[in-house]
């Protein structure tokens, strides 16, 4: 407990002299060890090393794989396929639907012509 209070209290002092006694000073001793201001300045650089090593690489990935490649390659073009086949099938449909009697009772014809046949392949109900 002495050692952090005396650390705090230096720290206080050293403070209250440079930058209320002797405004000048801290721009001078910057000056002076340009280098290891900079560096401190800069927090030694971690976080551009990190944008770098890290960042980057993770944003290049996300990018290249997994948006273009999964979100708009595999989902956006699954569901835009699909999509265009329902529209197909409901065009296929549409046309069939003419609102003339006689051709509703040519479709029913053919559906149960269809039934009956299947019933006879397979061998009707067992």
């Amino acid at each position: 407990m002495i050692a952090a209070i005396s650390t705090f209290l230096a720290g206080l002092g050293l403070a209250w002299y440079l930058y209320y006694k002797r405004p000048d000073l801290p721009l001078k001793m910057a000056e002076s060890m340009r280098g290891a201001y900079n560096t401190l300045s800069n927090k030694y650089y971690v976080d551009e090393f990190y944008g770098a090593a890290i960042i980057k690489p993770i944003v290049a990935f996300s990018t290249a794989i997994l948006w273009k490649t999964v979100d708009a390659g595999l989902i956006d073009g699954t569901l835009n396929e699909s999509a265009a086949a329902a529209g197909d099938v409901s065009n296929a449909f549409r046309r069939m639907q003419s609102g003339n009697i006689r051709s509703y009772a040519g479709w029913v014809a053919i559906g149960a012509a269809a039934v009956i046949a299947f019933m006879v392949w397979t061998g009707g109900a067992r």
